[in-house]
């Protein structure tokens, strides 16, 4: 969200991501650590130009749309979309968890009004997910990647026999 209020005037519209670890406090331990991966995004759905006057603000579907295509990319399959369960920096209405085979990979939404009032944000709703790396991780089955060979095929040999006179040049 820093990022987000330091770039909003940048431009109509601002789409981030951040791949990062959190640390949560352990008392009388080191810190867990946890790989997350994060996305903010503002503004208008388009840009203006003479041809587009009035733009729609982002909301809460073209971030879903989004999350659908690095998803798909990522084959996942039997992704759902449940109430939220607990994400309290996220407007309870419009926000909802990311399961994969009934498992809570990520959380997505509009950021709840009381956590917007902390930065300069403007008027657009912003729109974030957070999602924990080492549960997608677990959850994404290996797709089939074969190693390049080291010796590749050879589809024809020709082979051709002169006299021992002619040198290679000729």
């Amino acid at each position: 969200l820093d990022a987000l209020e330091k770039n909003i005037r940048l431009g109509e519209s601002l789409s981030l991501f951040e791949i990062g670890s959190v640390f949560e406090p352990v008392k009388n331990d080191l810190p867990n650590e946890w790989r997350r991966f994060a996305i903010a995004m503002t503004g208008l759905r388009e840009a203006t130009a003479w041809d587009v006057k009035a733009s729609p603000k982002l909301d809460f579907y073209d971030l879903k749309g989004r999350l659908e295509l690095l998803l798909s990319g990522l084959r996942l399959s039997n992704i759902t979309y449940a109430e939220i369960d607990s994400a309290p920096y996220l407007h309870p209405a419009k926000a909802a968890d990311v399961k994969v085979n009934g498992q809570v990979v990520g959380v997505f939404g509009e950021l709840h009004p009381l956590v917007k009032e902390g930065y300069v944000l403007g008027d657009a709703p912003v729109l974030v997910a957070d999602f924990d790396l080492e549960i997608l991780r677990r959850v994404n089955p290996t797709y089939g990647i074969t190693p390049v060979s080291e010796f590749p095929p050879v589809y024809e040999d020709i082979a051709i026999i002169v006299n021992d006179s002619v040198t290679a040049s000729a």
